[in-house]
């Protein structure tokens, strides 16, 4: 819709933003489970493939093992203990990063198979890149809302 003078509405603009955000979310998330599946492959493991979003609860570099919170749409959630192999995959954004690189709290999308016997590994973690949460939205710097929430 358009305001008297011709130019989008705000409101609009907004829309425009979110279903941009979702389709590169879709896109990212179908490139990930492709990429999945073929690295799992390569790493010789077989069984349940799972893709989920998480935030990091602990890190074992001792026992190469990852706790992570999942969390479902009704609000449940559950934790889950990965095993990390060599072939395990970890990015920040477009970065490589390593095991060593993950924090308590960290949000990731997590790929892990599990195996008939219960064993799951990890074959992929995904963090959000840098501060992005922090960082207010274009929409807000322009319209002064800052801080102020929507």
């Amino acid at each position: 819709m358009r305001s008297r003078d011709g130019e989008k509405r705000h409101d609009e603009t907004r829309g425009e933003v979110r279903m941009s955000t979702i389709r590169v979310f879709l896109i990212s998330l179908a490139i990930a489970a492709v990429t999945t599946a073929a690295m799992a492959k390569d790493a010789g493991l077989s069984g349940k493939d799972v893709c989920v979003s998480a935030e990091v609860v602990s890190v074992d570099m001792g026992d190469s093992r990852l706790v992570i919170k999942t969390t479902g749409g009704d609000g449940s959630y559950g934790y889950v203990n990965l095993k990390v192999i060599p072939e395990t995959g970890f990015s920040r954004g477009s970065e490589t990063i390593s095991m060593p690189d993950l924090k308590p709290g960290d949000k990731a999308t997590v790929d892990y198979v599990t195996d008939p016997a219960g064993i799951s590994v990890a074959v992929s973690v995904y963090l959000e890149a840098g501060d992005d949460a922090e960082q207010p939205s274009i929409l807000e710097e322009e319209s002064g809302n800052i801080g102020e929430g929507l």
